[in-house]
């Protein structure tokens, strides 16, 4: 299985439970491991290669839209609309939240979601 990865996408959404984190919108960063059955080390076709650039604005698109209280939802809805959308065969989400808390550089969440083969 091959592997592209994005790393440190930094996007700017509304994320979170307390007053302050609805009411402004606050920096996230997100990477991104997706994993798929490449067929572009063969072929050199762009057309059998997994299309970075768009998984990348795909990502920033869905987190803008989103209003999720909690970050555990809106790193799913990014794991499950990757291997819907790209047929990406695993995808591991980290997002933090950097300066989210006192003494900390950043905090988050990471997730590990692989595509359910149909029986």
């Amino acid at each position: 299985m091959d592997k592209i990865f994005i790393q440190n996408l930094r996007i700017r959404t509304t994320v979170g439970v307390l007053p302050h984190e609805r009411k402004y919108p606050q920096l996230i960063v997100i990477s991104l491991d997706i994993f798929f059955s490449g067929k572009a080390k063969n072929s050199d076709e762009i057309s059998d290669a997994l299309d970075y650039d768009a998984i990348c604005n795909h990502t920033v698109e869905l987190v803008k839209e989103t209003r999720f209280k909690l970050i555990e939802k809106l790193v799913e809805e990014i794991a499950q609309s990757i291997i819907k959308k790209f047929g990406a065969k695993k995808v591991n989400v980290r997002l933090t939240k950097p300066n989210a808390l006192k003494h900390t550089s950043d905090v988050g969440i990471q997730i590990s979601r692989e595509k359910q083969e149909r029986s």
